[in-house]
């Protein structure tokens, strides 16, 4: 089996969480310099849920007694830090203090970005009343 190596799609998920924050910053009418500041401190976030999701991802293939391969420990990392940055959102528009909102981003990034991501599908379900895909037979 092949190695993946990630390197083009790092990349690629780099650039899209820029253009996010980008358009984010545009549709709540900040200004250059509160965007600048806000994007700062996202990425403090958004780093410790990709540190989470790599030592995880990491603890769980030497806890398997499996090989820890680069490119995908690395996309492991980034699907974390794209998770993180959607747990990040949730937690500020429901108010939660940031230290709190490091400890649930750093959990979330451990978890990784499959399990943050079913948790926050299964939370977005609930919230807007609507069924599983797997129900709808």
């Amino acid at each position: 089996m092949q190695d993946f190596n990630g390197g083009p799609f790092i990349s690629l998920s780099f650039s899209f969480l820029v253009k996010a924050f980008l358009c984010y910053g545009v549709l709540t009418g900040m200004n250059n310099e509160d965007l600048l500041s806000d994007f700062m401190k996202s990425w403090v976030y958004v780093l410790i849920a990709a540190v989470g999701g790599v030592l995880g991802h990491m603890m769980r293939k030497l806890g398997a007694q499996q090989p820890i391969h680069i490119g995908e420990t690395a996309l492991q990392g980034v699907g974390a830090a794209f998770a993180g940055y959607l747990v990040l959102l949730g937690c500020r528009s429901a108010g939660i203090p940031p230290e709190v909102s490091g400890v649930i981003i750093g959990l979330c990034g451990w978890l990784g970005a499959d399990a943050t991501l079913m948790l926050l599908q299964s939370y977005i379900y609930r919230k807007l009343k609507i069924k599983p895909f797997d129900d709808h037979h």
